[in-house]
């Protein structure tokens, strides 16, 4: 059964795969109005998870918690029918726990899934958590984009435009700094759960049962892993701190000879003491992978 990690204060794991080392950190975060940890995530082999929860206290953790539990149980194989079959199944899973509990109405999170087999690297994703990858030779690339309003309006900004996977350098970094600053990087549009939306004729939120017939949209990525290379997911509570120094802090980690599990520290040291008193809750899983085969070309995708 896949280890799901959750609770209050820093928590630490390591788990060794067939393919690779992993450590896992979720921590509440500095923010005393965020009592509870509504970060959750899951570790089994070959299959990494993160998912941030949000809906109000107990809310949100039921809404990661379902998230993590019903995607781990699925346990989906690296094909994109396998991966939606699995998200779809935590979207149903919400609507019908929001359907017995009231209190629950409007409940959401994120969710960020990792398959590894043999090289092949395959993402399903919905919301703001993200995908990074290290190189050994100190390269950083972000995998993912978030679907956030703010990803939208920069779009439309002539400097950033339209953006191509992976992401690094200058690129990587003038996103990641926007994204941080910017006052709509916290509405996503793109969740599991959430508001119904509302029926175009009436006004009015569709039916939880009308709602729950619809697909979820996820995003699909599929890449090539190189033996040594490092694999980053984290929630928006780890990145937001960092903005767009992230890449950079992760590529300089590698550049300096340090372990996973020293980069894994460093990077939560380091968003807790840049958020001050209003941490977020935040997890990160990061990953070396070590199959000794030669790195294919990665695929680019149009975003």
């Amino acid at each position: 059964m896949p280890t799901i990690i959750t609770g209050i204060g820093p928590q630490f794991h390591r788990f060794s795969t067939r393919s690779g080392k992993t450590i896992a950190i979720t921590e509440r975060g500095t923010n005393p109005r965020r009592p509870n940890n509504q970060d959750k995530l899951a570790l089994w082999p070959g299959r990494l998870l993160i998912a941030d929860g949000m809906g109000g206290h107990a809310a949100g953790e039921t809404a990661a918690h379902l998230a993590v539990e019903t995607i781990s149980s699925a346990n989906p194989t690296p094909t994109a029918d396998s991966l939606k079959a699995a998200f779809q199944s935590a979207q149903q899973a919400l609507l019908s726990a929001m359907q017995r509990d009231a209190s629950l109405y409007g409940m959401g999170t994120t969710a960020t899934l990792a398959a590894i087999e043999g090289d092949n690297l395959h993402i399903a994703h919905i919301g703001d958590g993200r995908v990074y990858r290290a190189t050994e030779s100190g390269a950083c690339e972000r995998l993912t984009l978030d679907h956030s309003a703010a990803q939208c309006y920069l779009k439309q900004d002539p400097k950033i435009g339209r953006v191509r996977l992976p992401l690094s350098g200058d690129e990587l970094r003038s996103l990641d700094a926007g994204l941080a600053i910017h006052s709509a990087k916290n509405i996503l549009t793109q969740l599991l759960g959430g508001r119904p939306p509302e029926d175009p004729e009436t006004s009015r939120a569709l039916p939880l049962a009308e709602w729950s017939a619809k697909k979820v949209e996820i995003d699909l990525y599929q890449y090539t892993l190189a033996a040594g290379d490092w694999l980053l997911l984290c929630t928006d509570g780890l990145w937001g701190p960092l903005g767009g120094s992230l890449a950079d802090r992760l590529a300089s980690f590698r550049q300096q000879g340090l372990d996973i599990e020293a980069a894994a520290n460093k990077l939560v040291a380091e968003a807790l003491a840049l958020s001050g008193t209003s941490g977020d809750n935040m997890t990160l899983i990061l990953y070396q992978h070590d199959n000794l085969t030669l790195r294919a070309s990665c695929p680019t995708r149009d975003c």
